[in-house]
């Protein structure tokens, strides 16, 4: 990747707390979606600057690919 490590080992980080939120905690987006939009607006620059091989949408599917994630809560039976 044509990026400093800090800013790839970042992105990674970013986009492993995007899978995590969107996976575990779906049916409460609506509290923390507005938040995350700044991290969004991040990553797509950054991911942008790697060009077309690896673009911010398929970085981000493939951290949901690498990492296990738990599945949401609603899917759990909530707490």
């Amino acid at each position: 990747l044509p990026v400093d490590r800090a800013v790839a080992v970042r992105a990674v980080h970013t986009a492993i707390v995007l899978a995590v939120l969107e996976a575990r905690f779906a049916d409460e987006r609506g509290t923390w979606f507005a938040a995350v939009r700044k991290s969004r607006a991040w990553l797509n620059r950054v991911a942008g600057s790697w060009g077309p091989a690896l673009d911010a949408k398929a970085f981000e599917n493939l951290v949901k690919d690498i990492v296990p994630l738990p599945k949401p809560m609603s899917a759990q039976g909530g707490l």
